[in-house]
């Protein structure tokens, strides 16, 4: 990787941004490094409009934050990612529902998870797994609606 050139330079040579975006931790804690899409922050919450894990626990829905994210531009399917994941991605491409120029490639990294550390349950009214992470993708999704500010409800359905 460290002869791929990103824009003229290194994508090794990057520097880590100084202040973390989108986290409650200590910036220390948090390393960013955004090569690729620089996500957009979610309204007044406060984190990265991307995919977040999390746990729908009954009293708070907030996502845990990672303490590590990367973005990397995506230029190649097939060396970039795992087979699977290209034959997945290009059939999407093919039958209109991605485009390629609209995908964003993160690594999230991520301490001890609250909902399995802590014992909490899954927050479902039919289950009390106490093991149970779920993948949040409402900020990602509503990135550009005022929902987080606003009192208006929306909804869209996604392909996962």
């Amino acid at each position: 990787m460290a002869g791929a050139g990103v824009g003229g330079s290194s994508l090794l040579a990057r520097a880590k941004l100084e202040d973390a975006e989108g986290c409650f931790e200590d910036p220390d804690v948090a390393f960013q490094l955004f090569a690729g899409t620089h996500p957009k922050i979610f309204g007044t919450f406060g984190f990265h409009a991307i995919p977040h894990l999390g746990n729908y626990d009954h009293d708070d829905c907030a996502p845990t934050l990672p303490i590590g994210l990367l973005s990397f531009p995506l230029t190649d399917l097939e060396a970039q990612l795992p087979p699977s994941v290209t034959e997945m991605l290009q059939l999407c491409i093919d039958r209109g529902v991605a485009s390629k120029d609209k995908i964003e490639l993160y690594v999230v990294l991520h301490s001890q998870l609250e909902g399995p550390a802590k014992g909490i349950e899954c927050g479902h009214f039919n289950c009390h797994n106490t093991d149970e992470m779920n993948l949040l993708y409402h900020a990602w999704l509503f990135q550009d609606d005022n929902v987080a500010d606003g009192a208006d409800e929306i909804s869209a359905k996604i392909h996962t």
